[in-house]
């Protein structure tokens, strides 16, 4: 009894203690005030290309070189209370501008709420899933832009989207949390134009323009044939030759019946065919023109044959969790949605491109490009390797990809595959250097069926256009790609001189790329005045990087901090 009192009173004590220094702790502690931060960034990059151009973005034959310039603007607006961010980012760069791409000048537009371990985020705006380095393959919600090929920073050349995102971290683990994701709409991968437009894409441009110009020349064939059938009747009318007249018409019989020809009476059958000629004749010269006008628009342009992504059926959804087990960290997620970049509908081509020629519309059902639904079940993973494996701050993302196409019998929807990232980084002990190494991989499944879809598919072709049915049709049927990404970095003068060199090597195909920069801060850091370049290497036809082959640059860029 006695220790029961003891332990009520000592209690009492620390309980009052314990009251009395929360209450010295409020008064001392200052009230957080809301806070707001503006700053940004104003950037010109000037680019000179080793080899020299026309005003396509082909290799020219003159010896000269061409000059480029992209000036661009960035501000930043972050507000911060006491259970909520705002954050703004604005963005005017010349060369999106220029491509009509006026949307990103809204680069980012985010609100977060902090409501104890719930954080819920919406508005437009990245989200990057994977441990690995930038280079991802679980990072699907935010699109690409290649129309600077790779050599922006990962997170300026990935597009932000409208997105609802929400995080729960476990009270009993900080390490244990699950992500939900939603975006009402998908974003396609931007593909570059000129210097950096694919070459599958050129491919395709070609075929489209080729088809186009057959589909118009039939029109003008059709034009011409009614312009002389109506001079060969007018002529045997004047001439009264009634039975020629007559044969002549019911040799068109079939074409001019639905223009009002009646051939029920032989007697009275050339009184109809006059006008149906004329029928025939305005019809056809409307379609020539027409077909001129429609092909003109798709030389301006021809961004409406890709699919429209902007409609709900291209939501985008995910779940992710990650956790810690011993000295690994893990996660998992699941991804539903559609690939970024499209596939081919060898079938559909030419029935759609004579529709469009000869009405000026197109439907989304009659689209031959369509971007196909896929889910990515992904596991990450991050750990240092023991001491007497080098301490290596490793890194590795794994996932398979299910498309529709699951047997790989469909050679218009792509078969499923596996992808993975996997790598290291390690401080070296000579001088500040530090080097990075990664392996990206992809292995597309039932590979040994795409040629089979070739020939079966091929067939029905127009022989016109030099197309691949298939869309995971490769020039030496190899369906691995493996690439070495290498960065090696070092640093001087307390970090204000920086020389970076990343190079990427791919194994099946022999592309290389090697990226070097010398990065220098002045000012007090807020100037950084980067020399840059690029040299490109490509094997043969069949390297993944051909075509953009002539595309060494080098490049001179200074920006100011604010």
């Amino acid at each position: 009894m006695k220790f029961t009192r003891k332990l009520l009173c000592m209690a009492s004590v620390f309980a009052i203690s314990a009251f009395a220094f929360a209450q010295d702790g409020d008064y001392e502690e200052e009230p957080f005030e809301p806070k707001l931060t503006i700053g940004g960034s104003a950037e010109v990059n000037a680019r000179s290309w080793v080899d020299a151009r026309d005003a396509n973005g082909e290799r020219a034959e003159v010896n000269a070189t061409a000059i480029e310039g992209n000036p661009s603007l960035k501000i930043n607006f972050d507000y911060e209370g006491t259970s909520s961010i705002f954050t703004g980012k604005l963005k005017f760069e010349k060369n999106s501008l220029q491509s009509g791409y006026y949307w990103d000048m809204l680069d980012e537009f985010k609100a977060t709420a902090i409501l104890g371990n719930w954080t819920l985020e919406a508005g437009k705006m990245r989200l990057v899933w994977g441990k690995t380095d930038k280079l991802h393959v679980l990072d699907n919600f935010n699109a690409n832009d290649y129309t600077d090929y790779i050599f922006p920073d990962y997170n300026d050349r990935r597009i932000a989207e409208p997105m609802f995102h929400i995080v729960y971290a476990t009270p009993f683990s900080s390490n244990l949390k699950f992500e939900l994701v939603y975006t009402p709409v998908m974003t396609a991968d931007r593909l570059g134009t000129g210097y950096w437009e694919p070459k599958a894409a050129k491919a395709l441009t070609g075929n489209v323009k080729t088809m186009a110009m057959n589909s118009y020349a039939e029109k003008v064939r059709d034009a011409e044939d009614a312009r002389i059938f109506a001079s060969e009747l007018k002529t045997l009318k004047d001439s009264g030759n009634n039975t020629a007249l007559v044969s002549l018409i019911q040799q068109k019989a079939a074409t001019l019946v639905p223009y009002g020809l009646d051939t029920t009476n032989l007697m009275t059958i050339a009184g109809t065919a006059e006008k149906a000629t004329e029928n025939y004749l305005n019809s056809a010269v409307t379609a020539q023109n027409l077909a001129l006008t429609n092909l003109s628009s798709l030389s301006s342009d021809s961004s409406f044959l890709y699919p429209n992504t902007k409609q709900l059926e291209y939501g985008q959804a995910g779940f992710r969790n990650t956790f810690s087990v011993g000295p690994l960290d893990l996660g998992l997620s699941y991804y539903y949605g559609h690939l970024k970049q499209p596939s081919f509908n060898a079938l559909k081509f030419k029935s759609t491109m004579d529709k469009y020629i000869a009405s000026g519309s197109m439907g989304e059902d009659d689209k031959f490009l369509s971007y196909d639904k896929v889910q990515i079940f992904g596991l990450e993973g991050a750990f240092i390797t023991p001491w007497w494996l080098g301490s290596l701050n490793t890194r590795f993302e794994f996932a398979y990809n299910m498309t529709d196409d699951k047997d790989g019998t469909d050679p218009f929807i792509h078969n499923n595959s596996l992808n993975w990232v996997a790598g290291f980084d390690r401080d070296i002990p000579i001088h500040n250097v530090n080097i990075n190494i990664q392996t990206q991989g992809k292995y597309i499944l039932h590979g040994d069926r795409v040629n089979d879809n070739n020939a079966v598919f091929g067939k029905s072709v127009n022989p016109l256009v030099r197309v691949i049915t298939d869309v995971d049709s490769d020039g030496k049927d190899c369906y691995t790609n493996n690439k070495i990404v290498l960065d090696l970095t070092d640093t001087w003068y307390y970090e204000n001189v920086k020389l970076d060199v990343k190079a990427i090597y791919g194994i099946e195909r022999k592309d290389f790329v090697l990226m070097p920069a010398l990065i220098t801060r002045i000012a007090g850091g807020n100037v950084t005045v980067t020399l840059s370049g690029l040299f490109m290497w490509c094997k043969d036809e069949n390297s993944e990087f051909d075509g953009w082959e002539h595309n060494s640059f080098a490049q001179l860029g200074v920006k100011y901090n604010f």
